[in-house]
């Protein structure tokens, strides 16, 4: 997956949605119903984390999950180990993170909701974050609980999304599969790139992606943030060239120096891309509309985005931002919000700020609140709220302190 940058990572955001009667959802966001995810996951299984590395693959990096798995509830695993494939993490002085996406830390047990990857037919959480719960043995083996939190607010907390108990869970899980079928699918359980194990349960301190925010550097420099779309087109949309220039503007209103356009500058429509490992740092925020690599499941998520950056160089205490992206998913799914010229504007939007360095807002109204009902992203643009605008200028002021999050 070549994504135009240097480097890969925090928050990035990823829209997702439930088309039925329940609200859609825009990057960590109102719940799919749990019957719903059941469905819409070739595989379900609970197990525990032995290891966590991360590596690069076809111009990106990843993170690999390996899985000892305890129990199976849908699919055919043919192995007790697996390795999941999360888009983002770090690599030395390189990192990506995306936010939406679900974490985890070797030795936690967990039930997991999986999707398949287009591209490479390996497995990923459902959903992003939705596909992933931690299960609590703590009061005792008849009360196991499970729990599931929805990424990071703009303070980097975690967020809590829900806790029930794990029978419930499995039961639901097992009622919405009765009698359910589904084609026989290619899966790639052990992607061969994978890293050996090396952050393992077994490992004297097992290392923890980091969850330190990043910072624009051109911002204190003055400089501009190139927006620009790769040659792709948007059902419904075309390039989305209108809706970036009016993104941008509505961003430079809230931001000051943090340009991503500004009248009598030139506009680049067109990104003719060097590769991600290219030395320079270009500054450009690439969108990527249809998701021309095949990275996203048609599983409910509607787009991703997020920035690369340096792990080894802080600006004011963040990690410095080299390159950001969005990617817009073409599935069926999504396509009811995709296509929509005014929707598509409203998700762009929030992916851009997500590539800024904002996280999620816990206040419903703000652009960067963590779900989105269908009528909402459809009749209008959705203006930034208090807390939107608070974030970025918390970020973008000289006086910021380190802090963990983004």
């Amino acid at each position: 997956m070549h994504f135009r940058a240097r480097r890969l990572v925090p928050i990035v955001a990823a829209l997702t949605i439930l088309l039925t009667s329940f609200p859609a959802v825009a990057d960590l966001s109102i719940l799919q119903p749990l019957d719903e995810l059941a469905r819409v996951s070739p595989v379900v299984v609970r197990g525990h984390v032995y290891a966590v590395d991360s590596a690069w693959d076809a111009g990106s990096i990843y993170t690999y999950v390996t899985l000892d798995v305890a129990e199976t509830l849908r699919g055919d695993v043919p192995t007790e180990r697996i390795t999941l494939k999360q888009l983002g993490g770090t690599v030395g002085e390189m990192g990506m993170y995306a936010a939406g996406q679900a974490l985890f830390s070797p030795g936690e047990e967990v039930l997991v909701y999986l999707s398949i990857r287009p591209r490479d037919r390996t497995l990923m959480t459902a959903v992003l974050w939705q596909g992933k719960w931690i299960v609590d043995r703590s009061g005792g083996p008849d009360e196991a609980q499970v729990v599931r939190y929805s990424g990071l607010d703009s303070d980097g907390n975690l967020m809590l999304n829900d806790t029930r108990p794990l029978s419930e869970v499995e039961r639901v899980t097992h009622e919405a599969l009765l009698g359910a079928r589904r084609e026989a699918e290619m899966i790639v359980f052990s992607p061969p790139e994978a890293p050996a194990p090396v952050n393992t349960v077994d490992s004297p301190v097992a290392a923890k992606i980091p969850l330190l925010g990043y910072s624009w550097h051109e911002v204190f420099a003055g400089s501009l943030r190139r927006l620009r779309l790769d040659k792709t087109k948007q059902p419904g949309v075309g390039s989305g060239k209108k809706q970036a220039k009016k993104i941008a503007k509505k961003q430079n209103a809230i931001a000051g120096s943090l340009a991503v356009w500004k009248r009598g500058s030139k506009y680049n429509g067109s990104a003719k891309g060097s590769s991600l490992r290219d030395p320079s740092c270009l500054s450009d925020i690439v969108i990527f509309n249809s998701d021309p690599s095949g990275e996203l499941a048609n599983d409910g998520t509607l787009a991703v985005g997020g920035a690369f950056f340096y792990n080894n160089i802080k600006i004011r205490g963040l990690n410095m931002a080299c390159n950001g992206f969005v990617i817009l998913n073409d599935g069926s799914t999504a396509d009811g919000f995709n296509k929509d010229k005014t929707c598509y504007q409203n998700i762009l939007n929030h992916e851009v700020m997500h590539v800024g360095g904002l996280g999620h807002s816990t206040k419903k109204g703000n652009l960067m609140f963590w779900s989105v009902d269908v009528t909402s992203c459809k009749s209008g643009d959705i203006a930034y709220g208090k807390d939107d605008k608070k974030g970025f200028k918390k970020i973008y002021k000289k006086s910021y302190a380190t802090r963990e999050g983004s």
